[in-house]
This record gives structure tokens, C-alpha cells and sequence, in this order.
């Protein structure tokens, strides 16, 4: 699971992102995030988000959310720093792998995994 530290926690976060950030497009995840140049590095946090649209039931839409936070804890280290990231679902994926592999070019798209 993803540390508290390396996650978005506010409204107002999401919403600067929402409005600023660059936007790229998955297979099953839509991607938005800020690139900030500050003087220290600090690590990238990340915001889930699983629509009622996705599925109706709770228990789907956190299994979800942990999955991609489980992404998110393996592929940190490769994941440009002072980062913010917002992860949006489009639809339910067949299986982990492919997840993994859409986040991952998801994040190429904009410049932000090595």
C-alpha cells in the first residue's frame, strides 16, 4: 500500500491539478499531473480515483484503488520527483499485468517515468 506521505489528501490539491496539469490517456486510466521545480526533490504523491461510473459497488472501486497503489509503490523510485499525479479509471482492466503496463506508458506520455 502507498504511504500516506506519498499521497493526495486534500480537495484543493486535486482541484489545482484538475485545472493545471497535463492530461494523458490510457488504455484504462486517464492521467493528469503538475511537474513542480522546487530547490529540494521531493517525492511524487498520488491521488486515486474510481468513479461510480467504473461500478456501483464499493468493494470493486477500492480493490481498484489498491491496485494502483500497489503500481504506484512498485514504480516510485522510477517516477520523477516533485511530481503530483492524479490517477482516474475509465474502465475495469482484465488483469494486474496489463494495468501495470498501462500506467507505466500512461506516464511516458508526459515525461514522467524514466
Amino acid at each position: 500500500m502507498l504511504a500516506k506521505k506519498y499521497r493526495l489528501s486534500s480537495e484543493k490539491e486535486f482541484k489545482k491539478i484538475y485545472s493545471k496539469g497535463k492530461f494523458a490517456s490510457g488504455k484504462y486510466v486517464n492521467i493528469k499531473s503538475i511537474f513542480k521545480y522546487r530547490d529540494k526533490d521531493v517525492l511524487p504523491k498520488v491521488g486515486i480515483v474510481v468513479s461510480k461510473k467504473i461500478s456501483s459497488k464499493a468493494v470493486i472501486r477500492n480493490k481498484l484503488k489498491r491496485q494502483a497503489g500497489e503500481i504506484f509503490y512498485l514504480i516510485l523510485a522510477s517516477i520523477k520527483k516533485n511530481s503530483e499525479i492524479v490517477v482516474m479509471y475509465k474502465k475495469i482492466p482484465e488483469n494486474f499485468i496489463d494495468l501495470k503496463s498501462d500506467i507505466e506508458n500512461t506516464l511516458k506520455k508526459i515525461n514522467l517515468y524514466d
